[in-house]
């Protein structure tokens, strides 16, 4: 294996990483740590997200833009890599299809397991060249302090600072409910069920159903 050389920049930009604080916020948190690899691995495009086991999105952020994503939350059929993948260097049909159905020229990721079939996950795209052996070493090197900096913060005492009510909408989501069958099992319109989840949202510190869902889950132990 050759070895990986770092200029002045490179232990710049790691001790940066090295003293970012993991109790900041965390979507905060993850744009720092984009902003850095970003430098120490030049990309179009980055971003973070948490995912379920089915592959369904519950939180993210991107760069260059740090702006919380909204779009599909199913990015794949099952939980997403752990470790690295370089896609660029695959010689996988489906892969390089994957690649070229996203305009792009390579790609590199790296996942940590969180429990469950949760996996939080980094991406790093780019457009017209590829990631060289350099790169990916250099990713590997960050992988240690990549899994710190990257943990998702769970919430403690999130569900204490629910409401009876939507504790019990929660409950009846986390089950697998939609709208429409907690407003009937509650006796209440869907409006009201829309709204109880609204707060539970801004009160847990999540973006959508499934992170919700998830949290109550994991806070459970179940």
């Amino acid at each position: 294996m050759p070895e990986l050389h770092l200029d002045r920049c490179d232990v710049t930009g790691i001790r940066q990483l090295l003293v970012i604080d993991e109790d900041a916020d965390e979507l905060e948190r993850w744009s720092d740590v984009l902003g850095i690899v970003s430098r120490l691995i030049p990309s179009d495009y980055l971003g973070v997200g948490v995912a379920d086991g089915t592959g369904c999105i519950e939180h993210s952020v991107s760069c260059p833009s740090y702006i919380v994503e909204d779009g599909d939350p199913q990015v794949c059929d099952g939980p997403l890599v752990t470790g690295i993948q370089h896609l660029g260097a695959s010689r996988d049909p489906e892969e390089i299809d994957e690649l070229q159905g996203y305009g792009l020229r390579d790609v590199l990721r790296i996942g940590f397991p969180l429990g469950r079939g949760r996996v939080v996950q980094m991406y790093l795209d780019r457009i017209t060249s590829t990631y060289a052996a350099r790169d990916v070493m250099l990713l590997s090197m960050l992988e240690p302090v990549l899994g710190r900096l990257l943990q998702p913060r769970v919430c403690v005492d999130g569900l204490d600072r629910l409401s009876a009510a939507e504790r019990r909408v929660l409950r009846l989501v986390a089950a697998g409910g939609s709208n429409g069958d907690v407003a009937l099992q509650l006796m209440v319109s869907e409006a009201t069920v829309r709204k109880h989840l609204e707060h539970t949202y801004r009160k847990l510190d999540v973006a959508n159903r499934t992170a919700a869902a998830a949290l109550m889950h994991e806070l459970a132990g179940t």
